[in-house]
C-alpha cells in the first residue's frame, strides 16, 4: 500500500544524504521532542556513520539543513527483511506530509534491494508513528517493552 503524495515530493525532494554532521545536528535539534531518549541510548556521531555505510539516509533539506529524515538497513539478504531504526520531522514541519513521503520512499527503496519485509520497532507512546504505520499497512508482530515490532509485507 503506498498512499500518493507526489505533490508533497514536488515542493520537498528526496535525498539521500550521506552528510553525517548534518544528521547529527538535526538528531540533536529533535531529541528534545522524541518519545525516548535517543541520546541516551546512541552516540550520534557514531550511530550517523554506522547507517551511512552500512543502510539508507534518506531526507528532505530546507537550503543546507535537514527538515525530516528516516534512516534504515536493507543488508539482511537472508531473511530479505530491511529495518527501519529512525524517522523525525523538525518540530515546525510536522503534519505536512513529510514522514509519508520519506516512508514511501523508503519501502519503494527496499523492495528495490529485494527486501520482502520491513519491520520497525516504535515506541508503544508513539501514537502517531503507530498510526502511520497502520496508513502504510504495517501490522504489529510483537509488544517487547516499551516498543511494538511492527512488520510489512512488500
Amino acid at each position: 500500500m503506498s498512499i500518493d503524495n507526489t505533490n508533497i515530493e514536488k515542493e520537498y525532494p528526496i535525498v539521500v544524504c550521506k552528510d553525517i554532521e548534518k544528521i547529527v545536528d538535526f538528531l540533536w535539534e529533535i531529541e528534545p521532542y522524541l518519545p525516548e531518549s535517543l541520546a541516551a541510548r546512541v552516540d550520534f556521531h557514531e550511530y550517523a556513520e554506522k547507517v551511512v555505510v552500512n543502510g539508507y539516509a534518506l531526507a528532505i533539506l530546507e537550503g543546507e539543513k535537514i527538515i525530516s529524515l528516516i534512516m534504515f538497513y536493507c543488508n539482511d539478504i537472508t531473511n530479505k527483511i530491511a529495518y527501519f531504526t529512525f524517522a523525525g520531522t523538525s518540530i515546525e514541519y510536522r503534519k505536512k506530509g513529510l514522514s509519508l513521503s520519506l516512508f514511501n520512499e523508503a519501502i519503494k527503496v527496499s523492495s528495490e534491494h529485494g527486501m520482502r519485509y520491513v519491520n520497525a520497532r516504535p515506541y508503544i507512546v508513539n501514537k502517531k508513528i503507530l498510526s502511520l504505520f497502520r496508513k502504510l499497512g504495517f501490522t504489529m508482530k510483537s509488544i517487547h517493552g516499551k516498543t511494538i515490532i511492527v512488520e510489512k509485507v512488500l
